[in-house]
């Protein structure tokens, strides 16, 4: 079974020190090659720092970026950072970081937004994905999902030209996770295909 992308955590680009960067970034670097053995497509790296960048700290996460995307690209991956924590629950500043790094890609998360900016989120964002994560916690005796429009994100996906990975992040909070994991493709499929 393939790989799509790997989700990488601990190795985000911003941190306040050089020397946490530096740490990092050899966690990335170590990623990197992991996920080239695997022969993932993508590898998520999460911007990190605070949710309103400065200046300053958009220029280190931009410089960082680009110096782990030329990494991957050596290993034929693709670097993705998704709106998962940080300044990404902002999607303005998603935007603004993909067109300052254009090879840059996202992994959309259908969740993942400050409270009160999903729909902004996917309307903004949607045509930067490369990867998504369909994200679910609750579901009907009939299928649906109660927390989120999940056949509306898969709809929006669709008509947005999406061609990449559909990934399911199965956040049960009554059924077992792989019950769950099925529910959520089950839903997809009837959404979209």
């Amino acid at each position: 079974m393939p790989f799509g992308c790997i989700a990488v955590d601990g190795a985000h680009i911003y941190e306040e020190t050089e020397e946490g960067r530096r740490r990092n970034r050899a966690r990335a670097y170590r990623w990197i090659a992991v996920a080239e053995k695997l022969g993932a497509s993508h590898i998520r790296i999460d911007a990190g720092g605070p949710e309103q960048w400065t200046e300053e700290q958009f220029a280190i996460t931009v410089d960082g970026y680009r110096d782990v995307i030329g990494h991957a690209a050596e290993a034929g991956l693709q670097v993705v950072v998704e709106n998962h924590w940080g300044p990404t629950v902002q999607p303005d500043q998603v935007v603004r970081l993909i067109e300052a790094v254009p090879e840059l890609g996202l992994l959309l998360d259908s969740w993942n937004w400050a409270h009160g900016k999903q729909a902004e989120g996917w309307l903004k964002c949607a045509k930067y994905a490369k990867v998504i994560h369909v994200k679910t916690f609750n579901f009907t005796e009939n299928g649906e999902e109660l927390t989120q429009n999940i056949p509306a994100f898969c709809r929006l996906m669709k008509k947005s030209g999406f061609q990449g990975a559909w990934g399911v992040e199965s956040v049960p909070h009554a059924d077992g996770e792989i019950e769950a994991a099925r529910k959520s493709i089950e839903l997809i499929k009837h959404s979209v295909f």
